[in-house]
């Protein structure tokens, strides 16, 4: 008899160790899951240590949307409303400046960057330029299981001046004898008839800088002058300063912002022509374009 109530406690004994909880610290005797953890840890960033089930389904949903499948998600009447006049999604490469869709760049991600929101982000095949768009998406699993789109936001950047944005940014050079930052968005080719001559421009906002590489003999001496072109829509308002050697102006545009231009001749041949860049700008940004306006006088 006393063996089998030693025996019976013996059991019980071994029962209550099997249902104890598993001893959760982690001691020099368990190098293996530190090393674990601690991968775990550095190996994902914020965000996608945040993730759930459901923003993984958003993110592919999004990003197929955005490869080409255009059943991948659904948009509400407010999204439709807010893109009526839009043609995101798209993409831009800063050197080039078309406008592309996504699918045409590579390393396409779709991250979330709060409760609900996402971005994308790609590469241009040809430059590696990246790109990051500048919109915020805002999205959601909808009772029927399909992803909806509930709205597509301009991202504010108003936050920031002109001349922050400037440090930030990636310089290039413009193949035109002048570097420029990525923030600011270029043109193709403009032919303007009237002038008649090509013009390039690279803008942000108000801010817009000119180039045009050749215009003809006419302009060696007579531009620029009142009602002359300085964009395909920009005139001259008026001029307030003409250096001496005639190769720096300023003034008024017909917008009322300042320009300030530099004509370069191009000599060498039978006949001189010119080239000018010019920088257009509202007159309260004055000491944010300062390093444009060395830009344009360096040139």
């Amino acid at each position: 008899m006393k063996q089998q109530i030693l025996l019976i406690s013996v059991l019980i004994l071994l029962v209550g160790c099997g249902s104890k909880p598993a001893n959760n610290t982690y001691t020099p005797d368990q190098p293996e899951i530190l090393d674990s953890m601690i991968t775990s840890e550095i190996s994902t960033g914020p965000t996608e240590a945040t993730l759930d089930d459901d923003d993984e389904v958003v993110l592919n949903a999004i990003r197929d949307f955005l490869l080409g499948n255009t059943e991948a998600i659904r948009f509400t009447e407010r999204a439709k409303q807010s893109l009526s006049e839009s043609t995101w999604p798209e993409v831009q490469c800063s050197v080039e400046g078309v406008l592309d869709s996504p699918a045409s760049f590579k390393d396409l991600t779709v991250k979330c960057v709060g409760a609900g929101l996402y971005k994308y982000e790609c590469t241009c095949p040809d430059h590696g330029d990246h790109y990051i768009d500048c919109c915020t998406i805002s999205a959601h699993i909808a009772r029927d299981g399909v992803v909806e789109i509930e709205d597509v936001t301009w991202d504010d950047s108003s936050s920031e001046s002109f001349s922050a944005l400037l440090e930030k940014a990636t310089w290039y050079d413009s193949e035109y004898g002048f570097t420029l930052p990525n923030i600011m968005t270029p043109s193709t080719e403009i032919w303007v008839e009237e002038v008649p001559g090509s013009v390039y421009r690279w803008t942000y906002e108000d801010i817009c800088l000119a180039c045009w590489p050749m215009l003809g003999a006419w302009a060696v001496t007579d531009y620029p002058a009142t009602d002359s072109y300085l964009t395909e829509e920009v005139k001259v308002n008026s001029i307030t300063y003409s250096s001496g050697d005639g190769t720096l102006f300023s003034g008024y545009t017909s917008d009322g912002r300042v320009w300030y231009m530099k004509k370069r001749f191009l000599e060498g041949g039978e006949v001189v022509h010119a080239k000018v860049l010019v920088l257009i700008y509202p007159k309260e940004m004055q000491s944010d374009v300062e390093r444009f306006i060395g830009i344009v006088k360096g040139w």
